[in-house]
Protein backbone atom coordinates (compact mmCIF):
# COMPACT_ATOMS: atom_id res chain seq x y z
CA UNK A 1 0.00 0.00 0.00
CA UNK A 2 2.79 2.32 0.61
CA UNK A 3 2.99 6.03 2.60
CA UNK A 4 -0.11 7.62 2.36
CA UNK A 5 -0.92 11.27 3.48
CA UNK A 6 -4.47 11.89 5.30
CA UNK A 7 -6.39 15.07 6.58
CA UNK A 8 -7.94 13.99 10.14
CA UNK A 9 -8.53 15.84 13.23
CA UNK A 10 -8.57 15.62 16.90
CA UNK A 11 -10.21 17.67 19.77
CA UNK A 12 -8.03 21.01 20.93
CA UNK A 13 -9.27 19.79 24.09
CA UNK A 14 -7.67 16.02 23.77
CA UNK A 15 -4.63 18.00 22.29
CA UNK A 16 -4.20 20.07 25.26
CA UNK A 17 -4.33 17.27 28.13
CA UNK A 18 -2.77 14.88 26.48
CA UNK A 19 0.13 15.57 24.13
CA UNK A 20 0.65 19.47 23.90
CA UNK A 21 4.29 19.82 24.84
CA UNK A 22 4.69 16.31 26.27
CA UNK A 23 8.11 14.49 25.57
CA UNK A 24 7.85 11.91 23.78
CA UNK A 25 8.67 9.61 26.66
CA UNK A 26 5.78 11.45 28.74
CA UNK A 27 3.50 9.68 26.15
CA UNK A 28 4.77 6.65 25.99
CA UNK A 29 4.68 6.49 29.48
CA UNK A 30 1.19 7.25 29.25
CA UNK A 31 -0.10 5.21 26.13
CA UNK A 32 2.43 2.25 26.31
CA UNK A 33 5.37 1.26 23.50
CA UNK A 34 4.62 2.61 20.41
CA UNK A 35 5.80 -0.40 18.83
CA UNK A 36 3.38 -2.28 20.86
CA UNK A 37 -0.02 0.00 21.67
CA UNK A 38 0.28 3.03 20.57
CA UNK A 39 1.71 4.62 17.36
CA UNK A 40 2.34 8.61 17.05
CA UNK A 41 1.41 8.55 13.31
CA UNK A 42 -1.98 7.67 14.61
CA UNK A 43 -3.21 8.05 18.32
CA UNK A 44 -5.90 7.28 19.23
CA UNK A 45 -8.36 10.76 19.39
CA UNK A 46 -7.03 11.07 15.61
CA UNK A 47 -10.33 10.86 13.24
CA UNK A 48 -10.03 10.80 9.73
CA UNK A 49 -11.05 13.01 7.57
CA UNK A 50 -9.70 12.55 3.79
CA UNK A 51 -6.93 10.57 2.37
CA UNK A 52 -5.00 12.64 -0.03
CA UNK A 53 -3.11 9.61 -1.64
CA UNK A 54 0.35 9.10 -2.47
CA UNK A 55 3.68 11.29 -3.83
CA UNK A 56 2.73 14.21 -2.30
CA UNK A 57 3.97 16.82 0.37
CA UNK A 58 1.88 19.95 1.13
CA UNK A 59 3.67 20.84 4.34
CA UNK A 60 4.69 24.85 4.02
CA UNK A 61 4.65 27.50 7.25
CA UNK A 62 1.12 27.18 7.58
CA UNK A 63 1.96 23.77 9.07
CA UNK A 64 2.92 23.72 12.93
CA UNK A 65 4.15 20.45 14.58
CA UNK A 66 1.50 18.47 16.98
CA UNK A 67 4.19 16.88 18.86
CA UNK A 68 6.95 18.69 20.64
CA UNK A 69 9.57 16.22 19.24
CA UNK A 70 10.56 14.76 15.98
CA UNK A 71 9.18 12.19 14.39
CA UNK A 72 10.41 9.41 12.55
CA UNK A 73 9.02 8.76 9.32
CA UNK A 74 5.93 10.10 9.63
CA UNK A 75 3.80 13.44 9.34
CA UNK A 76 1.47 14.38 12.06
CA UNK A 77 0.99 18.31 11.80
CA UNK A 78 -1.75 20.70 13.12
CA UNK A 79 -2.43 22.79 9.54
CA UNK A 80 -4.09 25.91 9.92
CA UNK A 81 -7.91 26.93 7.69
CA UNK A 82 -4.84 28.91 5.17
CA UNK A 83 -2.81 25.76 4.88
CA UNK A 84 -5.96 24.28 4.22
CA UNK A 85 -6.50 26.96 1.79
CA UNK A 86 -2.90 26.45 0.57
CA UNK A 87 -3.83 22.35 0.01
CA UNK A 88 -6.95 23.50 -2.44
CA UNK A 89 -4.78 25.99 -4.68
CA UNK A 90 -2.27 23.53 -5.28
CA UNK A 91 -5.23 21.44 -6.19
CA UNK A 92 -6.41 23.97 -7.98
CA UNK A 93 -3.07 24.47 -9.81
CA UNK A 94 -2.46 20.91 -10.85
CA UNK A 95 -5.96 21.25 -12.65
CA UNK A 96 -5.75 24.17 -14.66
CA UNK A 97 -1.98 23.09 -15.68
CA UNK A 98 -3.03 20.05 -16.90
CA UNK A 99 -5.46 21.49 -18.96
CA UNK A 100 -3.39 24.78 -20.26
CA UNK A 101 -1.28 21.99 -21.62
CA UNK A 102 -4.04 20.36 -23.24
CA UNK A 103 -4.91 23.63 -24.93
CA UNK A 104 -1.29 24.60 -25.78
CA UNK A 105 -1.00 21.24 -27.86
CA UNK A 106 -3.97 21.46 -29.48
CA UNK A 107 -3.23 25.03 -30.42
CA UNK A 108 0.57 23.95 -31.36
CA UNK A 109 -0.84 20.75 -33.56
CA UNK A 110 1.60 18.84 -31.48
CA UNK A 111 1.95 15.38 -32.32
CA UNK A 112 1.52 14.41 -28.35
CA UNK A 113 -1.86 16.22 -28.71
CA UNK A 114 -3.51 13.02 -29.90
CA UNK A 115 -1.79 10.49 -27.71
CA UNK A 116 -3.12 12.72 -24.43
CA UNK A 117 -6.34 13.77 -25.51
CA UNK A 118 -6.85 9.96 -25.93
CA UNK A 119 -4.88 9.31 -22.92
CA UNK A 120 -7.44 12.17 -21.02
CA UNK A 121 -10.55 10.50 -22.60
CA UNK A 122 -9.68 6.55 -21.28
CA UNK A 123 -9.28 8.30 -18.08
CA UNK A 124 -12.81 9.91 -17.79
CA UNK A 125 -14.27 6.76 -19.89
CA UNK A 126 -12.41 5.07 -16.16
CA UNK A 127 -13.68 7.34 -14.17
CA UNK A 128 -17.31 7.45 -15.54
CA UNK A 129 -17.65 3.95 -16.41
CA UNK A 130 -16.81 1.99 -13.47
CA UNK A 131 -18.49 -1.66 -13.15
CA UNK A 132 -20.53 -2.70 -10.10
CA UNK A 133 -22.34 0.89 -10.04
CA UNK A 134 -19.19 2.84 -9.11
CA UNK A 135 -19.38 6.44 -9.67
CA UNK A 136 -17.10 9.19 -9.01
CA UNK A 137 -19.78 10.93 -6.46
CA UNK A 138 -21.56 10.12 -3.87
CA UNK A 139 -25.32 10.29 -4.07
CA UNK A 140 -27.25 7.87 -1.47
CA UNK A 141 -24.51 5.83 -0.24
CA UNK A 142 -23.60 5.48 3.49
CA UNK A 143 -20.57 5.80 5.21
CA UNK A 144 -19.54 9.05 2.90
CA UNK A 145 -18.39 11.39 5.87
CA UNK A 146 -20.22 13.86 3.79
CA UNK A 147 -18.08 14.16 0.92
CA UNK A 148 -18.63 14.63 -2.53
CA UNK A 149 -16.55 12.55 -4.30
CA UNK A 150 -14.96 9.27 -4.00
CA UNK A 151 -12.59 9.53 -6.82
CA UNK A 152 -8.61 10.28 -6.11
CA UNK A 153 -8.93 12.54 -9.32
CA UNK A 154 -7.43 15.80 -7.97
CA UNK A 155 -10.21 17.87 -10.23
CA UNK A 156 -13.18 15.95 -8.48
CA UNK A 157 -10.91 15.55 -4.85
CA UNK A 158 -10.85 19.29 -4.52
CA UNK A 159 -14.58 19.66 -4.07
CA UNK A 160 -13.97 17.43 -0.99
CA UNK A 161 -11.08 19.51 0.55
CA UNK A 162 -13.59 22.72 -0.36
CA UNK A 163 -16.08 20.93 1.75
CA UNK A 164 -13.99 20.55 5.01
CA UNK A 165 -12.67 24.31 4.54
CA UNK A 166 -16.41 24.77 4.35
CA UNK A 167 -17.52 22.51 7.58
CA UNK A 168 -14.49 22.34 9.68
CA UNK A 169 -14.70 23.46 13.43
CA UNK A 170 -11.26 25.11 13.85
CA UNK A 171 -12.33 26.65 16.92
CA UNK A 172 -13.12 23.50 18.31
CA UNK A 173 -10.70 21.16 16.89
CA UNK A 174 -7.15 20.84 15.15
CA UNK A 175 -7.21 20.03 11.61
CA UNK A 176 -4.41 17.07 11.39
CA UNK A 177 -1.71 16.53 8.12
CA UNK A 178 -0.99 12.77 8.68
CA UNK A 179 0.92 10.40 6.85
CA UNK A 180 2.03 7.05 7.68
Amino acid sequence: MGYRLRLGKVSKKNWEELYKDKTEEEIIEKFGDEDEYFSFAYPPEHIQLYELGKHVDFVNEEFTPFYSFELDGNDFWIVSKKGLLSIINKYHESTNSYYQELMRLFKDKDDKFEQRISDHLLSKTNEWGKPYGLRPYYLDQENTDGFISGSWNIEYAIFNLVYIYRTFDFEKDLLIYSGW
